[in-house]
């Protein structure tokens, strides 16, 4: 029976959705609770990873990507619905990216899936529902049941690695910027803005991308028969991975405008906006506004000292500053990525001091480490690209530190009072 429906009885019976507020708090569905994510009436703090490349892994990789994040402690991992192609003759419509010559799944190598395209016929968005398709999320999903792990699914990506938001803006002639990554993008032309401003204020691709989230909703996965927004095992879904706006007018419009409608579909699941979490403006991103949004029920932010020029003790503010907004708002905030390359010689020191930190403050919901990789389908550890993000669970002393601060927080839950 459809949890939905439950409550729906309990609303008619008793006159009130307040009086089954005892059920909702003990339904299959991760809750927001207050700062805390709540599942079946007790603190569930999130100790998550990310398996990018599960969408378009081989089954063998994905049953092996699925193994190790249970092996390693963790009980959310995070993925992106990738990926978004020009049209099917790649003429009319090119797609702006390719990976020809990646090396493994972890390094993006998709063969021939993807779940979105432009249809000549239609002239118009598409979807591709078949087996190189969205029955790969069909097979991610039943796994991550199957291995008792919740997900945090993104609906799309800004970046145009798979596609994401760039490609669909290139539907419609917008190229400005594209030629900012080189990815098989093709030659600059137009605004470089568009890259921030373009997807997000065009009718056409707030139409799409409406679209897209209807489709991936009301989905009926193919293996288990549940649709997507009723499956559980959906811990949450991100209104996109990383959105960066010119403005914060902009972005905090467009994530009103989608919160709304994901709500308007799936009152289920819990919503957040997936952003980066900045606080000097930048992409867009205004936290504590954007906690301010009725329909997104969590605050993220993201950070990478390489690239967001910080030091390591400076993440410790930022776990403290965000728990702060999380108490102002009453609304959990994830720390929903974060890496510190192997090359660093203080990389377990900074994760210790970093997770011990959010272990330690009851507003800090959770974190999501980037990213778990395990063995390719020639049996070997996919190559490292140049990031030295990638963990293994190969008993290496980051795979340690990761599992014991899993443990910690699992020991917080344990030690807590349903809120």
């Amino acid at each position: 029976m459809k949890w939905i429906a439950v409550l729906g009885i309990c609303s008619l019976v008793l006159g009130t959705n307040a009086a089954c507020a005892d059920e909702s708090a003990t339904g299959p569905f991760v809750q927001a609770s207050g700062t805390w994510f709540t599942l079946q009436g007790k603190e569930f703090p999130i100790a998550g990873t990310h398996l990018h490349y599960v969408p378009w892994g081989t089954r063998a990789e994905v049953d092996q990507a699925f193994s190790d994040a249970e092996a390693l402690g963790f009980n959310v991992v995070r993925f992106f619905i990738s990926s978004i192609k020009g049209s099917l003759d790649g003429n009319s419509k090119p797609t702006i990216w390719g990976w020809p010559s990646a090396p493994d799944s972890a390094n993006m190598k998709m063969r021939d899936f993807y779940t979105v395209y432009w249809d000549d016929q239609t002239n118009g968005i598409a979807f591709n529902d078949g087996p190189n398709g969205f029955e790969r999320i069909d097979y991610a999903i039943q796994k991550a049941a199957e291995h008792g792990l919740k997900l945090n699914i993104a609906f799309m990506d800004f970046w145009q690695y798979g596609g994401g938001s760039q490609q669909m803006r290139a539907w419609y002639g917008s190229t400005g910027g594209l030629g900012q990554t080189g990815l098989g993008a093709p030659p600059e032309g137009g605004n470089p803005d568009e890259r921030y401003t373009f997807f997000f204020t065009d009718e056409r691709c707030k139409a799409d991308y409406k679209r897209l989230v209807e489709h991936v909703l009301n989905r009926r996965n193919s293996l288990t028969g549940i649709l997507y927004k009723d499956d559980p095992t959906i811990f949450a879904w991100d209104l996109m991975n990383e959105p960066e706006m010119k403005t914060v007018e902009m972005s905090l419009a467009w994530k009103r405008e989608m919160a709304a409608y994901v709500k308007s579909i799936d009152k289920q699941h819990l919503l957040s906006s997936g952003a980066e979490g900045f606080y000097n403006g930048s992409g867009g991103n205004d936290p504590a506004a954007e906690l301010a949004i009725p329909d997104l029920d969590f605050g993220t932010w993201h950070t990478y000292p390489v690239y967001h020029d910080l030091q390591s003790d400076d993440v410790l503010k930022l776990i403290a500053r965000h728990a702060g907004d999380a108490k102002k708002a009453n609304k959990p905030v994830l720390l929903q990525e974060f890496g510190y390359g192997s090359n660093n010689p203080d990389q377990l020191a900074a994760y210790r001091k970093w997770l011990n930190a959010i272990a330690d403050n009851k507003d800090a919901a959770g974190w999501v480490h980037w990213r778990l990789t395990g063995r390719m389908e020639d049996g070997n550890w996919p190559q490292d690209n140049g990031e030295h993000f990638d963990v293994h669970s190969d008993g290496s002393p980051a795979a340690k530190v990761l599992t014991n601060a899993a443990r910690q927080l699992k020991k917080r839950s344990e030690g807590s009072r349903s809120k």
